[in-house]
């Protein structure tokens, strides 16, 4: 028997009490935010933070311990900062007699206390850049700040926000001072200003400032407009859909003609809301015009031109509408006055999901509609007769592929390219037996028939 002594022991507990918190770190950091379609993320005034259903708006049960020291006071500006798995937020906003900017870990279910921005009014709003790198959140005076998350200090921005219209933005804020932001995968700022009358929705565009600046100009989404409640959250899923969620519990999901649709009422109230991640296609969806076609088993597509000058477009297909390729761009199209086409002569097996992304000279990107398709190979080959003695027929509904015998032990017997239309195989050479047909398609697609030969 090996004699251990005492400073071995101690280090292989050292190691195995390192490996269980390496594996719990892992393990916790893989729950948060695993669900991005489905899953977002609030924070309630009492400073615990809850995954929300999108679907049916259950909260689970607090995700972060009680709190140390100083109790919560009006919790808010909610962030999720992807890169380091971390929660950013107020846990004591500043208009409190003590502010508490805070971030939370859930991989070691522990807080840090970090510096806090200039001003003393109240924050309601807060969202992470989708580099991770920096915190944005403006006050209910419309100043906005940021957050330098390696350096721990904080910047005033500005208090100067005009839209594209040269309206004053900042006042709007003062004057609905409630609200939330939330940032896009290319890194736009989403400005969310609402009160109990009206609310609007704003967008600061890429790259965005972190140093003072004289004024900033954002673009109008949404008009203010006349709403029942008060909008506290705001929150992306990964399809880009937006949620947002009113004082009283209400939670909302804003379609691509800017209307709402009342979801769901939340089991827990939430005073803000954050995303898990930053989705690139956000209220993009437009018509076009956009249309789709089967024409023998090609798919025949026809739209609109944006009326935006110096566009360029994409055509996307997917599969299951949320993971998208691009199969064609300007030089594959076909332009007429007034519109744009393009033919798929390879459409996927069952349901095409097609989409136009329309990229601007600011490379701002847009979407249409997406319409679906669906296409059975299957049915586009017919054979007869079967038993065969002689030739047989192969009516092809579809794009040209190419037919393969096979016999029962799947040696290659003869090949034949088949045209769309009637074609024929002689088959009189075979021996009496069983034998399959493979009709192989362009995109790697191929229906098999069995075969009598008599």
């Amino acid at each position: 028997m090996i004699p251990v002594n005492n400073i071995s022991v101690a280090r292989v507990l050292r190691v195995m009490i390192y490996l269980q918190l390496l594996f719990v770190s892992v393990y916790v950091r893989a729950q948060v935010c695993s669900d991005p379609v489905n899953v977002i993320y609030g924070l309630t005034n009492a400073g615990t933070v809850h995954a929300i259903d999108v679907n049916t708006g259950v909260a689970g049960a607090a995700i972060n311990p009680a709190y140390p020291g100083n109790g919560p006071d009006q919790s808010n500006g909610l962030a999720y900062n992807a890169v380091n798995g971390k929660f950013y937020y107020f846990k004591r906003i500043p208009s409190s007699t003590i502010i508490e900017f805070v971030s939370f870990d859930p991989a070691t279910n522990s807080y840090s206390i970090l510096s806090n921005p200039s001003t003393t009014n109240s924050v309601y709003s807060g969202s992470i850049t989708n580099d991770g790198t920096g915190y944005y959140c403006w006050d209910t005076q419309g100043t906005l700040f940021y957050y330098n998350i390696s350096n721990n200090t904080w910047t005033t921005i500005t208090s100067n926000i005009k839209d594209q219209f040269g309206k004053d933005v900042d006042s709007i804020i003062r004057l609905h001072y409630s609200g939330d932001g939330a940032i896009d995968g290319d890194g736009n700022l989403w400005i969310l200003p609402s009160g109990n009358s009206k609310y609007g929705l704003f967008t600061l565009n890429a790259p965005l400032p972190t140093t003072t600046v004289a004024s900033i100009t954002v673009q109008q989404v949404v008009p203010m407009t006349a709403t029942t409640s008060t909008f506290v959250g705001i929150s992306f899923n990964s399809t880009g859909q937006i949620f947002m969620c009113t004082s009283s519990g209400s939670l909302y999901r804003l379609e691509d003609d800017l209307s709402l649709t009342l979801m769901s009422t939340l089991s827990t109230n939430m005073a803000d809301l954050t995303s898990c991640n930053f989705p690139l296609a956000i209220l993009a969806a437009r018509d076009y015009n956009f249309t789709a076609y089967n024409i023998n088993g090609q798919v025949k597509l026809t739209w609109k031109p944006s009326q935006q000058s110096s566009v360029r477009y994409l055509l996307e297909r997917s599969k299951n509408n949320t993971n998208w390729t691009t199969i064609a761009n300007e030089s594959d199209f076909n332009f007429a006055v007034n519109k744009i086409s393009f033919t798929d002569a390879s459409p996927l097996e069952g349901k095409n999901f097609y989409r136009i992304k329309i990229v601007d000279a600011g490379n701002q990107t847009t979407f249409s509609v997406v319409r679906t398709i669906e296409i059975s190979i299957a049915r586009s080959f017919t054979i007869w007769p079967n038993p065969v003695n002689g030739n047989l027929y192969i009516r092809n509904a579809g794009r040209k592929a190419t037919a393969i015998v096979f016999s029962e032990t799947g040696n290659s017997i003869l090949s034949m390219v088949i045209t769309p239309g009637l074609n024929n195989i002689d088959l009189e050479m075979l021996s009496t037996g069983k034998y399959i047909i493979t009709m192989y398609t362009g995109n790697g697609i191929r229906t098999s028939f069995k075969i009598l030969k008599k």
